[in-house]
């Protein structure tokens, strides 16, 4: 941006540079979620065999456990936004 404020770069020049930036922090940006992504998707993977591991040792059917998930999705959920 100085050498912009300076004249030293026409408004074509700040342009692309500006653009190669953004472009340069978008990429980074997307790694890090895509980082971020699978290591949530890990962590929920380790949460659903613990859950099939307690379903199973309870012997909690599908549709019970189902009912459960939901519920306590739909409780997190109202708790995070309505309450």
């Amino acid at each position: 941006m100085e050498k912009f404020n300076k004249g030293e770069l026409s408004e074509k020049e700040y342009e692309k540079v500006l653009l190669e930036e953004i472009h340069y922090i978008q990429g980074d940006f997307e790694e890090k979620l895509s980082l971020e992504i699978l290591e949530q998707e890990e962590k929920l993977f380790i949460v659903f065999l613990k859950v099939r591991d307690i379903a199973l040792k309870k012997k909690i059917d599908k549709t019970t456990l189902k009912n459960m998930i939901l519920s306590e999705i739909n409780r997190t959920m109202i708790d995070k936004h309505l309450l």
